[in-house]
């Protein structure tokens, strides 16, 4: 049996602005998705299924090959069966031999974490599987998903990145990133899904905004890098909130629900749901889980929880 493991992701700063070459902030967290790959009874077909946290199983399909056409047989749900046919047909592109590993394999990938955390179910399924069928990751990400790439980078990475696209092309950077404040760091899931691709849509819909805010996003993002402190990171943070809140036109988290939170809120990822960032005048993990609990809010997480 074969064994593959990605990590989940979080972009830390310039949401959103990432597609367009702001410099993010992003890590990998400890929780990732493994896949498992073995012999099937049946040698002309794929059999998938996928499991959550818990063991399980969450999607099924089965599939077969007519002329080297992938054909779906069953599965659980239409459109996780067609995005992934569309994974198998793209990997056949760029390495028509992996059609020798499709055909008769039985596939199991099971999540570490809940599947709506958000935190890239999709991006470590492409690093998983185009590391068992030796195709370029970053090929398969674009011709299926799409967006700026930054969770890929994190499905393999040892810690946090500074990732930017430039031309187009991602550059990666290794960081030793751990501030001293990281015992005040704390992850909040808000229990509310968003869309990414309703939030990109209204990203670019304001480009005038977005246009006038990128170069200093970018600056805040090296700023976040450089702060030692929990009274310069809090800073950071909040002007970060307020520049992508009027780049969007929306209310940062510190000025709508949570405005009495003692410390720093910022959004992650499609604002408004998923995961925000607390930076707490405390460290003492009840205390703000305490906080979160009164506003109906149970799931958080340390900075040494989360990140890898």
């Amino acid at each position: 049996m074969d064994r593959y493991f990605a990590h989940g992701k979080l972009l830390l700063t310039a949401e959103y602005f990432v597609l367009d070459g702001a410099p993010a902030l992003a890590a990998p967290t400890r929780a990732g998705q493994w896949m498992h790959v073995a012999p099937a009874n049946e040698t002309e077909t794929l059999t998938w299924n996928s499991l959550d946290e818990t063991g399980q199983p969450w999607f099924s399909a089965r599939w077969a090959w007519n002329d080297e056409a992938v054909i779906p047989v069953a599965s659980s749900d239409t459109n996780a069966a067609l995005r992934l046919q569309q994974l198998f047909t793209d990997a056949l592109r760029q390495n028509p031999n992996c059609l020798a590993q499709l055909k008769g394999a039985q596939v199991t990938t099971r999540l570490e974490f809940p599947r709506h955390w958000g935190l890239g179910t999709s991006s470590t399924l492409v690093s998983n599987l185009a590391r068992w069928l030796d195709v370029d990751a970053w090929t398969l990400l674009a011709a299926a998903f799409g967006g700026s790439g930054y969770d890929l980078a994190c499905a393999d990475a040892p810690g946090p990145i500074l990732y930017q696209l430039r031309q187009g092309r991602p550059q990666i950077i290794d960081l030793p990133w751990r501030p001293p404040y990281a015992d005040r760091l704390f992850f909040i899931h808000l229990g509310a899904k968003q869309d990414s691709r309703e939030g990109i849509a209204r990203y670019r819909a304001r480009a005038g905004a977005v246009g006038a805010a990128l170069n200093r996003i970018g600056e805040l993002t090296l700023a976040q890098l450089a702060a030692q402190t929990p009274e310069a990171a809090a800073d950071v943070l909040a002007e970060h909130e307020a520049v992508v809140g009027e780049a969007l036109g929306m209310t940062p988290l510190g000025q709508g629900r949570f405005a009495d939170f003692p410390g720093q809120l910022k959004s992650l990822g499609a604002w408004g749901g998923d995961f925000a960032l607390a930076l707490a005048r405390t460290p003492e993990r009840e205390a703000v889980a305490r906080y979160f609990a009164r506003h109906g809010l149970q799931e958080l997480l340390s900075y040494d929880e989360m990140m890898l």
